[in-house]
């Protein structure tokens, strides 16, 4: 989990926007006791959201309002497509709106995020560069338990879903309801101590 400064004002920013648009009968359910709030990941692969994160950056980087329009119209032919990416920036949208009626919620949205939009692609860089350092160190590994302190190391090691997709890199798949060690269990195995035994058995040939 992060503690930076930048990541706590964000999430702040979302516990703002979810009371500011609570009806009373739903606030008054929270703060009683009724109702409690749940976090349901969203369907999007961190490659659509990288992507996503990119495309909104060029839309800021863009000097007019025609230009924005365009870019977006370059990027997204479908409607259905425009429609993901105003949900990705939460941005209520209705099934009557049309193309153009899409890329006018999405743009002043795009200009309103522009600081969260360039700290996450950021992170997100940083964290790739990180996650390829350590795919690679992993990878190479030929001793179990150095392999196991670099997950274990790791920001992977408190974050399962991070770690299945890491184990996923390597056509490792283990079941989701897997323990985090059972999962680094199953990455060692298949990778490490699988490589380990081909090179035994090379070395007897």
């Amino acid at each position: 989990m992060s503690n930076s400064k930048k990541d706590s004002e964000i999430l702040f920013k979302l516990f703002h926007n979810f009371v500011q648009n609570m009806t009373n009968s739903q606030y008054e359910s929270l703060i009683n006791g009724f109702s409690e709030i749940k976090v349901v990941e969203k369907n999007i692969n961190i490659n659509d959201e990288y992507v996503y994160l990119n495309i909104l950056s060029e839309v800021n980087s863009e000097s007019t309002f025609e230009g924005k329009q365009t870019l977006i119209k370059n990027k997204f032919s479908q409607k259905n497509d425009l429609i993901q990416l105003a949900k990705f920036i939460d941005i209520q949208v209705k099934s009557r709106d049309t193309i153009d009626e899409l890329i006018n919620k999405i743009i002043p949205k795009a200009e309103e995020l522009k600081g969260e939009i360039d700290y996450k692609l950021t992170r997100e860089n940083t964290k790739e560069e990180n996650l390829s350092h350590l795919s690679l160190a992993f990878e190479n590994s030929m001793d179990a338990k150095e392999a196991r302190d670099l997950i274990v190391n790791s920001p992977l090691y408190s974050n399962k879903n991070e770690l299945l997709k890491f184990a996923r890199t390597f056509d490792v798949y283990p079941d989701r309801g897997a323990s985090i060690d059972s999962i680094v269990d199953a990455l060692i195995k298949s990778v490490v101590e699988a490589k380990l035994r081909s090179y035994k058995i090379r070395q007897k040939l």
